[in-house]
């Protein structure tokens, strides 16, 4: 076992509740899927209820099923009703409705004229309130707070990205018992190893450690060349080989995040150089942040430094190559939230923030290189979440 797969940190089981914004804020859909209802609550259902808050005070209406663990695991400071006991409250005909009628109903009960939503708010909802005279206001950013992790989050990020690295050494454990056979593929236990096979161990890996996986990008040769090619068929010897692994935490529903780019064998020169390049842009863009660093400038001096190692960047018959996405995101509740270190972000960093640092170079001839970390911007500049080592080369 190599070092950089410790144990996870210790970390509540569930994300803790947070305030809500000061405006009268409503949410209808399932925690699962909606990040600032999760956010909110610390509630993971696979169900829509309902949440909302008048002045400053929570309320929750749920199925009677998840009532008791609503109940249990909520903080005082959040109201929760089963629906039965909703339509008692504010005054509804006793025999269950449709999701507009409760919203009417807390809307009438609770003297709110316009709720403010989430910008991904059902559009059906909307104009079944906006028939019964209620507004609703999306908010582009419901929950601005989320942004800024707290010390709980960030345990739960790492221990996200600890689950991503426990997939990532499951994954290089199994390159290396591989053989390379007379056609240069790579075999298994006498068989052809595929990139499904491959995927299916690593996901495996980190279900048994409770996360949960999807679209697990194991990129062979070519395939590498686009950035989310989840990657298929047999994987060739001496070619790169995108591993980018991203988790989700069963218990919380925070996210880690990990990309190594390896080589089963010994690598082109191509390849190598191409490493060699984009670990220096990472290495150096890490290094730049600190609160109040702009977020342009670091992806600038990234791609700069991948220019100045011979590596160009444009389009070709429509597709394009060299490093043409961003070079980070944030990370928590969702994979790929604020901030962003991009050319067009120029909203300084703050302490708090959690982000992926992630140059990358792409060529259809040959294939791609990406490395990621992911990094926590601190008082004094940054701390970086990941373990894992960076090795181009499996021999």
């Amino acid at each position: 076992m190599n070092d950089f797969r410790r144990s996870p940190p210790a970390a509540a089981n569930m994300p803790t509740s947070h305030a809500p914004p000061p405006q009268p804020g409503l949410i209808f859909a399932d925690s699962a899927r909606q990040p600032d209802l999760l956010y909110l609550t610390g509630l993971f259902s696979e169900d829509p209820f309902l949440w909302f808050s008048v002045n400053g005070q929570q309320f929750l209406a749920i199925a009677a099923m998840e009532l008791g663990r609503a109940r249990r695991t909520l903080p005082e400071t959040i109201e929760v009703l089963s629906f039965k006991q909703a339509r008692e409250a504010w005054n509804m005909e006793d025999k269950p409705a449709a999701p507009a009628a409760y919203i009417v109903a807390a809307a009438r009960h609770f003297s709110v004229a316009k709720w403010h939503v989430p910008a991904d708010f059902p559009l059906s909802l909307s104009l079944a309130l906006q028939a019964q005279e209620i507004a609703v206001e999306p908010v582009e950013v419901f929950c601005p707070q989320r942004k800024i992790k707290t010390a709980v989050e960030i345990e739960q990020i790492e221990s996200g990205v600890r689950l991503a690295e426990q997939g990532l050494q499951c994954g290089l454990d199994i390159l290396r018992q591989s053989r390379i056979d007379s056609h240069d593929w790579l075999r298994w236990h006498d068989r052809p190893l595929t990139a499904e096979l491959l995927r299916g161990e690593i996901n495996a890996e980190i279900v048994r450690h409770g996360g949960l996986v999807s679209r697990t990008i194991v990129a062979p040769g070519r395939q590498s060349a686009d950035p989310h090619e989840t990657g298929s068929g047999p994987i060739p010897a001496r070619q790169p080989l995108v591993l980018d692994i991203f988790p989700r935490i069963e218990a919380s529903g925070y996210h880690g995040d990990l990309t190594r780019t390896v080589v089963r064998g010994h690598a082109e020169d191509t390849v190598s150089q191409a490493f060699a390049a984009v670990a220096a842009a990472q290495e150096v863009a890490i290094a730049m942040i600190k609160p109040g660093v702009d977020p342009s400038v670091v992806h600038r001096r990234a791609a700069d430094i991948l220019e100045d190692h011979g590596f160009a960047s444009g389009e070709k018959e429509g597709v394009p190559y060299g490093f043409f996405h961003g070079l980070g995101h944030g990370l928590g509740l969702e994979l790929h939230e604020q901030p962003r270190l991009s050319h067009s972000n120029q909203k300084p960093l703050e302490q708090g923030d959690v982000i992926t640092v992630e140059p990358g170079l792409y060529y259809p001839e040959w294939g791609g290189v990406r490395l990621e970390d992911v990094v926590v911007v601190t008082d004094g500049g940054n701390r970086n979440l990941t373990a894992a080592p960076i090795i181009l080369e499996i021999v």
